[in-house]
């Protein structure tokens, strides 16, 4: 499993770009996070986000999370608080929160990429904005708690 949340940042695309964010690795062993985030058009954006909600996996082209209790039987078992990302040539576990985390961010960056359009549907805004403040939600109730668990000395400086 990796932990570090170093090793990714969301970017905002150019407006008209076919997707409204991209993944930036500094570390390669991220790639199926890139891919997975890559292969997910803005318009399913929403029901991405829905579904994660209901720790239930999805996939598009090959690419997917899986989350604990979706595993096959004699599949190695994924702890309750790691999601598994997979694509065809590896699979990468990572903190749920983290996963949550990654999630959050590129689902404002789509968000804010089409708030403006004449259509306030268009690409599910309306949905995608109620299901991005529920996860906001998720992603600080997890922060908060890793913040209670974590010793004063072990938190470091940002």
């Amino acid at each position: 499993m990796i932990t570090s949340q170093r090793s990714w940042r969301v970017v905002a695309n150019a407006p008209g770009a076919r997707r409204a964010a991209s993944i930036v690795l500094t570390d390669d062993r991220y790639a199926p996070l890139r891919a997975f985030f890559f292969a997910i058009p803005d318009e399913q954006c929403v029901r991405v986000v829905q579904s994660v909600l209901d720790d239930v996996g999805v996939g598009y082209n090959e690419v997917g999370v899986t989350f604990p209790g979706e595993l096959d039987p004699g599949d190695e078992p994924l702890p309750q608080d790691e999601v598994e990302i997979y694509d065809p040539m590896t699979e990468l576990r990572m903190p749920k929160w983290e996963f949550l985390e990654v999630l959050l961010t590129v689902a404002e960056v789509v968000l804010a990429a089409h708030e403006g359009n004449a259509d306030p549907d268009s690409h599910g805004v309306r949905e995608l904005s109620s299901a991005v403040a529920r996860l906001r939600k998720r992603v600080m109730s997890f922060l908060t708690y890793s913040d209670l668990c974590q010793s004063p000395s072990s938190r470091g400086s940002e």
